[in-house]
């Protein structure tokens, strides 16, 4: 495959979208208030309500709406991370196929989620996650071992990132749908988005013997690699720096 995405424009583009638009949600919520901001949400977010009113453009415009400053940025870190491993490894045309088609399809789960009840009709999601999670499931078979910085200030193997938040969105969605507790953070659209990048990620991979094998591995390593990943949450990262500078 030829790394016809260098220079990663499609991630750097999506990414200027993003901001673009939280920037005019930040005008609006500052000319109207919360109302303002709630109207923008339920005539651009996704729901089961939106797309029975007709509203199906919400499939797409969605992805660039978030929530809040944490949620936005949070999301265009992974974004940068994953959306350049994806787009300089497979092209800028499959990293826009990737990210749309892993968003709709996290929707789709949405849809079937509310018709069985397990996900409200009427509250609209919103932000780009399912679509970045699509990127990472591509990533992890396309590109295991790259390293990256997110979510953690040290380097982690692109493989690992996918399977611990495989294992965390799972235990949320199921912990969720067992206490009826709800949530900000919508599981089901994440692991639809991995679900579908990890499948094309699978078929567009070099050679999938050799990331089917990466995978096992970091797999029964996890008992090991869950300790670390424990250390590092709680690690003082400010107090770190600060002893090194």
């Amino acid at each position: 495959m030829e790394e016809n995405g260098r220079g990663y424009p499609g991630t750097k583009l999506v990414i200027l979208m993003c901001v673009g638009v939280f920037f005019f949600e930040s005008l609006l919520s500052f000319a109207f208030g919360r109302p303002g901001l709630a109207y923008l949400f339920s005539q651009y977010g996704f729901s089961m309500e939106a797309v029975s009113a007709g509203r199906f453009w919400t499939f797409f415009t969605s992805v660039f709406l978030h929530a809040s400053p944490e949620h936005l940025i949070l999301n265009m870190i992974a974004l940068f991370f994953f959306g350049r491993a994806v787009e300089t490894e497979l092209g800028t045309a499959r990293f826009f196929l990737v990210f749309f088609g892993s968003a709709v399809f996290g929707d789709l789960l949405i849809l079937l989620m509310t018709q069985l009840g397990l996900y409200p009709v009427d509250i609209p999601t919103v932000g780009a996650s399912g679509a970045i999670f699509g990127l990472l499931g591509t990533a992890m078979f396309t590109r295991p071992l790259d390293l990256v910085f997110y979510p953690y200030l040290v380097p982690v193997p692109m493989v690992l990132v996918a399977i611990l938040y495989i294992l965390y969105n799972l235990a949320g969605f199921f912990y969720t749908v067992a206490t009826g507790e709800t949530t900000g953070i919508s599981y089901i659209s994440h692991l639809g988005g991995l679900g579908a990048g990890a499948v094309f990620g699978f078929a567009e991979a070099r050679n999938r013997g050799r990331s089917l094998v990466i995978i096992f591995l970091f797999v029964i390593l996890i008992p090991v690699l869950w300790n670390l990943v424990s250390a590092l949450q709680g690690a003082d990262y400010t107090r770190m720096i600060s002893e090194v500078f």
